[in-house]
């Protein structure tokens, strides 16, 4: 049973302030510009403690609409666990100093995880806390923004710091030395 309504204002007039939002994602969207730009390192947490060390890492993808998440497991932590994430982003806004991002993740794990469009996109909540190097995000922990209200609460939280590139660009030299020549490089 739906009520007809003349126009969206007259529809909007008649919801209470106490009703259930839902989140519509359209599966078919273009992916749009990803406002974070990587290099970045990062911790997390998923409420089990901040996976600290190792390191996470966040880099961009040669399309500016692709993000690639390298999560690293802690022993010391319960919850952590080795992935790569993919995000595309799809929309992004703003609301006061909080930036919203909603993409859709694939995942590359060792075992097989399916992501239908049910479960595969999580809208994220983030804050720049000092010139655009440090950043405070939080990510949902299903598809939709419900509860999401702040970069410090949510199902996964992370802070990001922007890496150096000339760091970034040496390192992926020397790893790329390491994998040509098949020389084990130390950690200095």
């Amino acid at each position: 049973y739906c009520d007809g309504y003349n126009s969206l204002n007259q529809a909007c007039s008649r919801l209470n302030a106490d009703a259930p939002l839902y989140s519509l994602f359209r599966v078919d969207a273009k992916p749009v510009f990803c406002e974070l730009k990587g290099p970045y390192t990062f911790t997390y947490s998923r409420g089990h403690g901040e996976c600290q060390y190792p390191l996470s890492t966040i880099d961009s993808c040669t399309d500016d609409s692709h993000l690639l998440f390298r999560f690293q497991a802690c022993a010391d932590v319960l919850g952590t666990e080795s992935s790569v994430e993919e995000l595309t982003c799809t929309a992004v806004w703003k609301e006061g100093s909080a930036h919203y991002l909603v993409g859709k993740i694939s995942t590359r794990k060792s075992y097989k995880q399916s992501f239908t469009d049910e479960n595969a996109y999580r809208c994220f909540v983030f804050d720049y806390l000092s010139d655009k190097t440090v950043i405070q995000m939080s990510q949902s922990a299903d598809a939709t923004c419900d509860g999401l209200v702040s970069p410090w609460e949510g199902s996964r939280t992370m802070r990001l710091t922007r890496r150096n590139n000339l760091l970034v660009q040496l390192q992926d030299f020397f790893e790329s030395i390491d994998v040509a020549s098949g020389i084990a490089l130390a950690d200095p």
